[in-house]
């Protein structure tokens, strides 16, 4: 190496440590982040509450890793829908992905309690899972065929002659696990019944397939407001539409708490700390956005930002609830 070529070497090498030692190197890296496409991996058909949710927020998203982050040259996200194996797949594939930053996804929380009651155990470790952000959370609705039970009192009064058919989208899912808690609670006799997911469970209740279906807001909205089917109590404090009452009238504000799915977004184990910070940054404003909360209001979803250690500490909290309630939830979730 010559004189001039050992002196650039060690240009280079001396700007790395002082780069390094005011923190602009690790600057200078989160802003090539994101570099290329993003997957977002939704583990629902199209069409459901989470497939509606993760479609409305991702443009959001992109717009503010592009502003967060101008270095970058990527940051669409594509929503890739993997469906197999009531969402083991699509967690699965998360949880097997590059941890670069590239791969999210979303997760139904009620999921957990395969984690916790089947034998047959996954290939991941639930508690590893980078735990990112919650956009929102859904309120939860008790639908009939319109032509079929129109009241709480109604439905009560056929529990008690013979087991009431009730969707709940898939066993295991969370709407499947309120549903027993629900059941459980208001003295209810029920057969839960699978239908794969909100448009399936809606076509159930159309054509009068089952009794009633446990479902969210989000994907129900039009047809409630339409009157094209009997909602019959909202899981809420206050009414949602005037002629419906909540829960709390019914007498049980004690489910409240533990009915609501969270919007969810995850990420593999050990996820890039830059990428983690960019794309937190993104998602802190995305979910700051008039049209974001304006889609919200739109779709029935209820905003819920958090970030972080925040949503780590809250799946704690749900991870220790399944397990404690065990006991209880056991005879209603058979695989």
């Amino acid at each position: 190496m010559n004189r001039k070529e050992f002196v650039k070497v060690a240009g280079i090498v001396a700007g790395f440590f002082i780069l390094s030692s005011i923190g602009l190197l690790d600057e200078a890296r989160a802003d090539t982040y994101p570099s290329d496409t993003l997957t977002w991996i939704c583990h629902s058909k199209p069409g459901s509450g989470f497939d509606i949710n993760a479609r409305g927020f991702v443009p959001f998203l992109t717009k503010y890793l592009k502003e967060v982050a101008p270095g970058g040259k990527g940051g669409d996200i594509n929503v890739k829908n993997v469906t197999q194996a009531m969402g083991r797949k699509a967690y699965t594939d998360i949880y097997n992905a590059k941890p670069d930053g590239y791969t999210i996804g979303d997760i139904n929380i009620g999921h957990i309690s395969q984690f916790i009651f089947d034998a047959d155990k996954p290939p991941f470790d639930v508690t590893k899972f980078a735990w990112l952000i919650r956009t929102a959370m859904t309120t939860r609705l008790l639908i009939a065929n319109k032509k079929g039970l129109a009241t709480w009192e109604e439905m009560v009064a056929a529990s008690k002659k013979a087991p009431l058919k009730w969707s709940v989208g898939t066993m295991g899912s969370s709407g499947h696990i309120e549903s027993a808690i629900v059941a459980e609670t208001a003295g209810l006799q029920a057969k839960f019944l699978p239908a794969g997911g909100p448009p399936e469970q809606i076509n159930a209740i159309l054509r009068g397939d089952v009794q009633v279906a446990w479902i969210s807001e989000d994907s129900v909205k039009s047809l409630a407001e339409a009157k094209e089917v009997n909602v019959l109590v909202s899981f809420t404090e206050e009414r949602l539409f005037p002629d419906v009452p909540t829960i709390k009238e019914k007498g049980y504000p004690q489910v409240i708490p533990y009915v609501g799915n969270h919007r969810l977004t995850i990420g593999p184990p050990n996820f890039d700390a830059n990428a983690k910070t960019v794309l937190l940054a993104a998602a802190k404003k995305a979910m700051a956005d008039p049209e974001y909360l304006a889609f919200c209001k739109k779709i029935g979803l209820t905003p819920a930002p958090l970030l972080g250690k925040d949503v780590e500490d809250l799946m704690a909290r749900y991870i220790k609830f399944y397990t404690d309630m065990a006991p209880t939830l056991k005879k209603y979730l058979t695989y």
